[in-house]
């Protein structure tokens, strides 16, 4: 119990012997969960000298150096009750509650308090479950329900796309700023990581949560125009927020992503991961069908995004890659806004699988290679490469070396003489799916591969209606299509 004249410094902290602990270290006044997750703070650290007193008039005040200071010291967080003069601050060892007390009356000081300095800096400490910042401009950072919000008094300025019970947040040393669901997988992410020594700092005098190294402004939440503008050169291009991360090392299997009402969100269906827009309509499919296995989407270590199938021996093999792989530490986000998979290497999109934007573009691997899968050989200038390659429906990249390949989904090698580049096709139509369906006839042609091969075959076709994922482009979808266990139709929607 702290009462009105007591005065307690950083190196001082209270260890309670039950559930939950209370320590103030470094000017940060915390509250910890036994496993020593943070449950409440008052986000002040940084002050390596910070103070904590009652005062005269029943307020805990926290100061940024001791009392010797003098006119020197500053408050930098303090509660703001009236006519609370005698009251003393009491730990709830129970329920991991600090409360000011007098006589029969009990406040939360979770409720009362007020930041009094212009920034507030969450640096890589663990995961956390507890953060409410108040300044006196009405500024506020808020972490409740599993999302973090920065708030202009009731005014919600910008929000993460999570919730759940039992979330974490944590600032990693990499510079990510990420949130974790109550299974401990992370949900979502900044985007910043690579950006090591980068601090999470919120700035309580623009009302923003910024992530910050050097001194430089990585990502800004909410963005402003002015930082939109200047992240050609802050972050290679990066689109909006908000993402759901992939990795690295991490598998996530998703029935579907609900984090947002009326986002878009990711599906899947034996082996097929489709990627669907708040509308509902299937903007990009990527993968293998693999039937009733077991299977799971992971984010390697070498930056490699894969799909394994569990074979019938319990063994494991890959069903499809990205074929990033060469990327160390490389994350996986799905762009909730953009509808696509941006694999992003120190904040430089590498590649970007799905879209909603109508471009035909390339992606260059330099000094990577996939052998076999060729059409025919060329000598010319990129750009003819990328002409040539323009007009063949069944050309999916081509290399330095002047070989139009047919598929570049296999995985690459290394090369010391040429360069890969690899058609990066964004859908010009979006298409409905149903599983364990199919159309009978109407059949144009086979086509074997994946469902993007198909798809971006059906694309170019103005007679192809759709197709099926066992690879026939039809010209025809019947207005009932029958049942078909383990077939998935796709209608195209014109």
């Amino acid at each position: 119990m702290i009462r009105t004249g007591n005065d307690y410094r950083t190196a001082k902290g209270t260890t309670m012997p039950d559930s939950y602990n209370v320590s103030f270290k470094y000017g940060n006044l915390m509250i910890t969960n036994k496993d020593g997750s943070i449950k409440w703070a008052t986000g002040t650290t940084g002050f390596a000298n910070a103070s904590m007193a009652m005062t005269a008039d029943g307020n805990l005040v926290i100061y940024d150096a001791p009392p010797e200071a003098g006119s020197d010291r500053f408050v930098i967080w303090a509660t703001t009750i009236d006519n609370f003069a005698g009251a003393t601050l009491r730990f709830d060892e129970v329920h991991g509650v600090l409360e000011l007390v007098k006589g029969d009356t009990v406040k939360d000081i979770s409720t009362l308090g007020v930041s009094m300095t212009p920034n507030i800096t969450i640096v890589p400490y663990g995961k956390q479950t507890g953060i409410d910042t108040k300044y006196a401009n009405g500024a506020r950072l808020y972490w409740t329900l599993g999302a973090m919000q920065v708030m202009d008094g009731s005014t919600i300025l910008w929000k993460s796309p999570t919730t759940g019970a039992g979330a974490a947040f944590e600032m990693l040393p990499s510079g990510d700023f990420v949130i974790y669901d109550a299974k401990d997988n992370k949900i979502w992410s900044a985007g910043t990581g690579g950006y090591d020594n980068s601090v999470l700092r919120f700035d309580g005098n623009r009302k923003m949560l910024t992530i910050v190294r050097n001194g430089t402004v990585i990502e800004q939440m909410p963005r402003t125009d002015t930082f939109k503008a200047s992240m050609s050169t802050v972050r290679n291009g990066l689109t909006e927020l908000p993402n759901m991360v992939i990795g690295p090392d991490a598998t996530r299997v998703w029935t579907e992503n609900t984090a947002i009402e009326d986002a878009s969100r990711i599906r899947y269906s034996k082996g097929i991961v489709d990627l669907v827009d708040a509308n509902k309509d299937t903007i990009a499919s990527f993968g293998v069908y693999i039937g009733p296995a077991e299977w799971r989407m992971t984010m390697q270590p070498d930056g490699n995004l894969v799909i394994y199938y569990k074979k019938a021996d319990g063994t494991e093999d890959p069903a499809w890659a990205a074929g990033t792989f060469g990327y160390n530490g490389a994350q996986a986000y799905f762009n909730m806004k953009e509808v696509s998979i941006d694999i992003v290497h120190i904040g430089k999109l590498i590649k970007r699988i799905g879209g909603r934007v109508v471009v035909d573009g390339y992606d260059l691997y330099d000094k990577k290679d996939i052998p076999g899968n060729d059409i025919m050989n060329m000598r010319g200038s990129v750009d003819e490469l990328k002409a040539k390659c323009n007009e063949m429906i069944d050309c999916m990249g081509f290399n330095t070396d002047g070989w139009i390949k047919k598929n570049t989904t296999d995985s690459m090698s290394p090369s010391t003489t040429v360069s890969l580049y690899t058609k990066r096709y964004r859908t010009q139509y979006s298409y409905k799916s149903l599983a364990n369906a199919d159309s009978p006839g109407s059949d144009i042609s086979h086509i074997t591969g994946d469902v993007a091969t198909i798809r971006r075959v059906c694309d170019k076709d103005p007679n192809c209606k759709g197709f099926n994922t066992d690879g026939w482009l039809k010209s025809k979808i019947v207005d009932t299509p029958t049942a078909s266990s383990g077939m998935t139709l796709y209608a195209k929607q014109q």
